[in-house]
């Protein structure tokens, strides 16, 4: 069972996430490995206007990540990979 997440990823402090408990949501492969990501949060560091999107495995290890100005352009911005399955994010 996966977990709410912790209040902070990479630093960042976790505004809203979704997680998939059954099924991952998609893998992400690199050379070394494949990852299945369980688990999404939007995030803002301190002094930072934007937010960013962290993909993350069952344990909450951030696994890749990208800038947005927004959570709301973070939730459309989503990999293409990754939209097959319902979101249900969750804000703190």
């Amino acid at each position: 069972m996966i977990t709410c997440p912790p209040s902070h990823l990479d630093g960042a402090a976790v505004i809203c996430y979704a997680v998939s408990e059954t099924i991952p949501f998609g893998k992400l492969s690199s050379k070394e490995k494949t990852v299945d990501i369980h688990a999404m949060a939007i995030a803002r560091y301190t002094g930072d206007g934007k937010v960013y999107l962290f993909l993350c495995d069952a344990g909450w290890n951030v696994m890749q990540d990208e800038e947005f100005a927004d959570a709301g352009e973070a939730m459309k911005g989503i990999p293409q990979q990754y939209l097959g399955t319902e979101f249900k994010w969750q804000y703190i």
